[in-house]
């Protein structure tokens, strides 16, 4: 086994000090890599779900490309994983604002029936019980 030069690390330290900016450009098209932000993406998924790439796209397919709510497609993004806080079972793929909006609402039903009769007992609707 060879060890690795004692001097390489100084060496290293020292010339990213001096090139900030090459530094800067390395680390920018490493993390502009399609491959890099595929992995990430995979393994934000495995780490925070517990599914893979093809468990979400399978998902993607049931729902038809469509938000698990509002059965809209999210155009500025990739629709978001829903999961139970508590159970850490995930329910389902939503658009951005649905997502926000149930977080906001702190995924509590009570709350969430208050504010669409509130907005129902303004608009005309019948109210939900």
């Amino acid at each position: 086994m060879t060890l690795k030069d004692p001097g390489s690390a100084a060496r290293t330290k020292q010339w990213r000090k001096n090139n900030p900016d090459k530094v800067r450009k390395q680390i920018q098209s490493r993390y502009a890599r399609p491959s890099y932000q595929r992995y990430m993406r995979d393994y934000h998924l495995q780490l925070k779900y517990g599914m893979s790439h093809e468990d979400y796209e399978r998902m993607l397919v049931d729902q038809e490309g469509l938000c698990r709510v509002c059965k809209r497609p999210d155009l500025n993004c990739r629709l978001a994983v829903d999961h139970d806080h508590t159970t850490r079972k995930v329910r389902g793929l939503l658009c951005g604002m649905c997502n926000k909006a149930l977080g906001l609402l702190g995924e509590d039903p009570l709350r969430i029936l208050a504010l669409l009769n509130y907005v129902y007992s303004w608009g005309g609707y019948d109210r939900v019980d």
